[in-house]
């Protein structure tokens, strides 16, 4: 099914289906089926999928396909060893229920130690629940029974059953390939609920597929709600004007949060007279945007092949049919490929995001406890903040003290033997920290003023919270501010931290850091290997530096200096991503692959970050602080050549008055540092060192 969700939801949609049921699935009820669900959620946005995998094995499983206005009802399933079946009740209507039994058999054989005795004995206990059952019961699935054959006992034993039963049989033709009738639709012959049937041929598999259309009155497509506005019917001029008239317009100082507030209040009030908020019903309906009129004239063409095959009956107009319908799926698979590829191309960052989550997530929206109203909801989830935050602060049992602990205080290190990083967390500095206290202990203990430490009392002060369900607010609630602070406790230190997306441990390995980068991209290659089919190389590319690339790229002139072993992981997720743009395979040398892409290795990637770092640092591009904290001196090469320029970091000296060890050295090509060179300078190149 992985590899047929493109057919199925043209199926779906040329046979305006209102459910399609479909065994041996072959989904497994965990993310690898994401990419599934998540294709047909996007091409079908008014369907729902309900699926029973199978637990023991691979292979088999039953799914169905409905529209989302029906109610689906799943019953309690019987476990049985001899097939697996799925039990679910469709509502279309008050007065229009139906009882489906989806049925899977799998084929005996020495391996499942299957018979058809069991599978009669379990198949009559389902059928005599479906007997007595209040709805219109309706069994079908792949039963993988020759009843076409009058000389296949099984098979006659199994219809003398079903008959002896109530029920009837209502396909009469091959449903396999191979000429046989293995797929079956079964009623009660009390009830007249099948009104037609018919067997669609060319599909990508060895059966074919039953339509029928069931007695049933039932609403087609589901609707929604939206708002919007109509933001280009805005006279801009009149709009300049209201701003120019509006309180934004005065200079009257005022603090951030206020000047936010103002504009936001401002803005909405301007948009709402030029552009009122508007509300539309709309029908969710299928959307198929790589449908072309190529694809429209190729099933033309299809139609055409089967009409005239089944006129004629020829081997040879079988042929042709087989040769047509083969051609249209290949030719849906690539518009398919086509219209993504064009996305992805035309989007910017933040769209792709947007596209490959579609793409490979089923679940778009949010599952919310049951409630009445959002708002109601929104104010829950508030209450039950506050009221959990009360309970842990009054849980907590510590005198309160203005004073931080003797050994965090401040002071100067000896030199050259200690280095501590420490990291302000603001995450709990809304109900955790007394906030005051806070602002004097940054004051008073760590020195900061001025500008800093008003930048960090405006982002403190005056501190709110709400929660947003669905677009609506619940109360605001105010900042938690407690009297809460260390007393006489030695802070402890961590073996690792955080800070600004790197993970810096105690021995500065940063092998954690790496493993993170490891595990962020891996998750990209995975997400984009999902949707790889229906991309092009370039696509691809694209995809690969949005979601891979950007991680292995980041911050990573820290890592100049580590022996490649350490790099070495870092190094197999390029070599995967690279095998992911073309296709390479695993057996094939990578780093003709890598060169082909005009990529450089992780190594040279970090000493082209330092290169491209000390370039700017010299000719005054990087910033200020970069400048302070190196030196430029002169060195004398050979008579013919100008005097160069080396880089030399400030440097630190111990207790013993000796020089730190350096364990980093770059080469530097002189086409960097000499001043009377232009780009064409010769590859004599100088060292960088401390």
């Amino acid at each position: 099914m992985s590899r047929k969700t493109t057919c199925i939801c043209d199926l779906i949609i040329e046979s305006d289906l209102d459910v399609l049921v479909l065994t041996e699935s072959w989904l497994q009820g965990n993310q690898r089926d994401e990419l599934v669900l998540g294709d047909i959620k996007t091409t079908l946005p008014n369907y729902t999928l309900l699926q029973c995998p199978r637990q023991s094995s691979r292979g088999g499983g039953i799914c169905a396909i409905y529209r989302s206005s029906a109610h689906v009802t799943v019953h309690g399933m019987t476990d049985f060893k001899s097939f697996e079946h799925m039990d679910f009740s469709i509502r279309l209507s008050s007065a229009s229920v139906l009882r489906s039994y989806a049925v899977y058999r799998p084929p005996p054989s020495p391996r499942n130690k299957l018979t058809y005795n069991m599978f009669l004995q379990e198949f009559l206990t389902l059928l005599e629940s479906a007997v007595i059952a209040d709805n219109a019961p309706l069994l079908l699935g792949d039963f993988n029974l020759h009843v076409d054959d009058d000389r296949d006992v099984p098979a006659q034993s199994f219809m003398s059953s079903i008959d002896s039963l109530g029920f009837h049989q209502h396909v009469a033709g091959p449903t396999h390939i191979a000429g046989h009738t293995l797929d079956l639709v079964m009623t009660r012959k009390v009830d007249d609920i099948v009104s037609s049937l018919t067997l669609q041929t060319g599909l990508p598999s060895d059966h074919s597929a039953v339509v029928i259309t069931v007695n049933m009155m039932g609403h087609r497509n589901g609707t929604k709600h939206v708002s919007f506005r109509k933001l280009r019917d805005i006279d801009i001029s009149s709009f300049k004007q209201d701003i120019r008239e509006s309180a934004l317009s005065s200079s009257a100082a005022m603090c951030p949060s206020d000047a936010v507030d103002l504009y936001n209040r401002t803005m909405t009030t301007l948009l709402d007279k030029h552009a009122p908020l508007q509300n539309k019903t709309v029908t969710t309906r299928p959307s198929a945007p790589w449908y072309t009129q190529e694809l429209r004239r190729a099933k033309q063409n299809r139609r055409r092949a089967e009409r005239k095959m089944r006129k004629s009956g020829l081997s040879v107009d079988k042929d042709i049919y087989r040769q047509q319908c083969n051609s249209y799926y290949a030719a849906l698979n690539e518009s398919k490929s086509k219209h993504w590829t064009g996305v992805i191309a035309s989007a910017d960052c933040k769209e792709l995001f947007r596209i490959v989550k579609r793409l490979t997530c089923s679940n778009h929206e949010s599952v919310f406890p049951d409630h009445l109203s959002d708002a109601d909801l929104a104010n829950d989830f508030g209450q039950y903040f506050s009221d959990k935050v009360s309970r842990t602060i009054s849980a907590i049992d510590v005198p309160p003290t203005d004073e931080l602990p003797s050994s965090v205080e401040s002071r100067s290190l000896p030199q050259g033997l200690e280095a501590a990083l420490i990291l302000l967390d603001y995450s709990s500095a809304f109900d955790t920290v007394d906030h005051t206290n806070l602002i004097n202990c940054l004051k008073e203990h760590y020195g900061m003023d001025g500008s800093v430490l008003r930048w960090i009392e405006s982002y403190l002060a005056d501190r709110s919270q709400k929660i947003v369900v669905n677009g609506v607010d619940s109360r605001q609630q105010p900042g938690f501010q407690p009297s809460l602070d260390m007393a006489g406790e030695c802070v402890s230190s961590s073996d690792c931290v955080r800070d600004l997306g790197v993970t810096l441990d105690k021995h500065l390995t940063l092998t954690n850091h790496i493993r993170n980068v490891c595990r962020s991209a891996s998750f990209g290659i995975a997400r984009i290997g999902k949707i790889r089919r229906f991309l092009n190389e370039s696509s691809t590319e694209k995809l690969v530096h949005a979601f891979v690339s950007s991680h292995l790229d980041y911050c990573n002139s820290l890592l100049a200096g580590l022996p490649r072993s350490c790099l070495a992981p870092l190094q197999r997720i390029q070599n995967t991503a690279a095998r992911l743009i073309t296709r390479t395979k695993k057996h094939e040398h990578i780093t003709p692959v890598i060169r082909s892409l005009h990529w450089l290795q992780i190594h040279d990637r970090i000493i082209f970050k330092v290169l491209l770092l000390t370039y700017k640092i010299v000719h005054n591009l990087a910033p200020s602080y970069l400048h302070h904290l190196v030196s430029l001196r002169t060195i004398y090469l050979l008579p013919q050549q100008p005097d160069a320029f080396v880089l030399t970091p400030l440097h630190i000296f111990n207790s013993h008055r000796h020089r730190a060890p350096v364990p980093v050295m770059a080469t530097v090509p002189s086409v960097l540092l000499h001043p009377h060179y232009g780009t064409t300078c010769p590859s004599t190149s100088v060292k960088l060192k401390q």
